[in-house]
């Protein structure tokens, strides 16, 4: 872990980062002990190399035993969010708990775009479907990074910001949930194969 720090600030010709995320807990390497390389990530953030440390695909259980062996809370818990995977149980945890979630695969890799009712939403607000998605992520209060290449798509994604849904179109979305159904990647407590 502290050798792929060091890579980090030197790929980035910087001597600190704001933030630094363990990507998963991997229970399938090193017997599943992620708790150690926290604690590593906790040396990062003492010396003040890392600003802030967090976690990625981290399940209440996990989060749960970096707390039972005295850790440090993360800043964040980077997860799978989007309608078609709302992954509650894990939203609801980090919540309780003050852990900013934020959420990769926001668009569920594309898919939920296409989707009738978010067409409907965005030609009533006149938005584009991603940014009625976008608009969701923000107004549950979740940090999200939309994945795109072009300056085009990356301004329609800041415009999101301004598209603002009624609590009624956030609870029509949100019954877009398909539950273990709509995850498009692994469970981070089964990566050896995909649940969709």
């Amino acid at each position: 872990m502290r050798a792929s720090f060091e890579k980090s600030l030197a790929d980035l010709q910087t001597d600190y980062v704001d933030l630094f995320l363990i990507h998963w807990p991997l229970p399938m390497h090193y017997g599943g002990d992620f708790v150690s390389t926290y604690q590593v990530l906790e040396e990062l953030a003492d010396d003040g190399r890392a600003r802030s440390i967090g976690v990625s695909n981290f399940q209440p259980h996990h989060l749960e035993a970096l707390a039972a062996a005295g850790c440090s809370q993360p800043a964040v818990n980077q997860v799978e969010v989007h309608p078609y995977f709302t992954n509650l149980e894990v939203v609801n945890f980090c919540k309780g708990a003050h852990i900013q979630v934020e959420s990769w695969a926001p668009l569920a890799r594309g898919k939920v775009l296409r989707d009738p009712l978010v067409g409907v939403i965005a030609e009533d607000l006149g938005a584009t479907p991603a940014q009625v998605v976008i608009a969701w992520h923000l107004a549950k209060g979740y940090v999200t990074f939309p994945k795109c290449s072009s300056p085009e798509r990356q301004a329609e994604n800041w415009a999101a910001r301004d598209v603002h849904l009624t609590l009624r179109q956030i609870e029509r979305i949100d019954e877009l949930n398909r539950g273990e159904a709509g995850r498009t990647g692994m469970h981070p407590d089964h990566m050896d194969r995909l649940d969709t």
